[in-house]
């Protein structure tokens, strides 16, 4: 510290300097000023009500010496038993300051016994040097304060550029979602009531009843489509990426049937179903729905009229949940499966009945199998079908919890 080599300086010439007059204090262990002379009060300007046991010999310092004094005077004392000939600038009650040289030792009662110096002006450079040095000091800790403000407001408009850019991809992905998955269902109603308005004469009480049936089973599937992907926007925009539970494969597939039923009917494709008893799923529900929903309307759009469809929901030899959603469809090379799984790109390919899609349904279900800690396997060949198989770890989706 500057202020010390000042003193070093000073302790050398310190003999020189002639004191204009001396007062003497006494302060507890805790530095609170206990005792004084009429020569102490006159030097500091204030009252012995001001002073004795209210007020510390360091609020008589500015803020340099302030520090100079917890960090070195007093532990010197502590350590030796006294301190002699260092020199503080002390502020008056009318804020002038007088350059004083300062001796202390702690006496048999075990207080801190200070005799109190005040030098001649002419000699009062040094101390008037030590004063400069001590505001450097002081401004230089202002400036590091200002600069450790600016850096925190710095992080924080970081923070929130990126938790709007997350926003802003969230909402991108939603709206992806809702295109791909809504379309679909709703071109059906859109189907249903144009069948209806055009038929309407015609229709037989029975005709009009089972299609007011497959409508209301298609209105129903597309509310819960709707609800699952609300819910799905919620639990992102509050930043809860995942809400895992003990789950029924049953009441996943049986969801899955009313929602891809309508879309098979249309192209006559069975689907078909097999679960192993006795097992459950650990996951987000939304999201595994989701998953197998975006799975079989894939498998259902690249399968011919009359083909079939499967869900195979059970467990491997490690205790591991395996969904499988298997299709006897047109199929893929090596090549195209590779790159269903390593290129993120949104192309999507008509299907056998010229369906679209935006390309954004397997790149979605790949995000949320690796949310939950899981592997996405993709088995093809071509003109033979293909496999999708999903792997799903409970402690691999436990660590992922954990590191959120």
């Amino acid at each position: 510290m500057e202020i010390v080599k000042i003193e070093e300086r000073l302790q050398k010439s310190e003999r020189t300097d002639n004191p204009v007059s001396t007062a003497n204090f006494i302060a507890d262990t805790s530095g609170i000023i206990v005792e004084a002379n009429d020569n102490f009060f006159s030097l500091i300007q204030r009252s012995p009500e001001e002073v004795l046991n209210r007020m510390y010999f360091q609020n008589l310092l500015p803020m340099g010496g302030k520090i100079y004094y917890n960090s070195q005077f007093a532990p010197l004392l502590q350590l030796h038993g006294k301190i002699s000939d260092v020199r503080f600038e002390l502020v008056r009650k009318d804020h002038s300051k007088v350059t004083v040289l300062v001796n202390s030792q702690i006496n048999h009662e075990g207080k801190i016994a200070t005799r109190v110096a005040e030098l001649e002006p002419k000699r009062r450079y040094l101390g008037e040097y030590s004063s400069e040095s001590s505001q450097v000091r002081e401004m230089s800790g202002e400036i590091a304060r200002l600069k450790a403000q600016l850096k925190e407001k710095n992080e924080k408009i970081k923070e929130q550029e990126e938790e709007l850019e997350r926003l802003d991809t969230i909402k991108n992905k939603f709206f992806n979602v809702v295109s791909h998955d809504m379309k679909s269902p709703l071109c059906g109603l859109s189907g249903f009531v144009n069948m209806i308005v055009e038929n309407a004469d015609e229709f037989s009480k029975e005709r009009m009843v089972e299609v007011s049936r497959q409508l209301k089973e298609t209105i129903d599937g597309t509310v819960q489509l709707a609800d699952n992907l609300i819910n799905w926007a919620q639990s992102q925009m509050k930043d809860f990426d995942i809400h895992p539970e003990i789950i029924q494969p049953e009441e996943l597939v049986n969801e899955i049937l009313d929602l891809c039923n309508t879309s098979a009917r249309k192209k006559n494709i069975k689907l078909a179903y097999d679960i192993k008893e006795q097992m459950v799923v650990y996951g987000d529900k939304n999201q595994l729905t989701f998953i197998l929903r975006n799975l079989v309307n894939n498998a259902i759009k690249f399968t011919h009229s009359g083909g079939l469809v499967g869900i195979e929901i059970s467990e491997n030899e490690y205790g591991d949940s395996v969904l499988k959603v298997t299709d006897n469809g047109i199929g893929l090379t090596q090549s195209q499966a590779e790159a269903l799984l390593t290129e993120n790109r949104n192309a999507s390919t008509l299907g056998t009945s010229g369906e679209k899609g935006t390309g954004m349904g397997l790149m979605l279900t790949q995000e949320f199998v690796q949310m939950h800690g899981g592997k996405l396997e993709v088995f093809s060949k071509k003109g033979e079908g293909s496999t999708f198989k999903i792997t799903l770890n409970p402690l691999e989706l436990n660590k992922k919890l954990l590191a959120i």
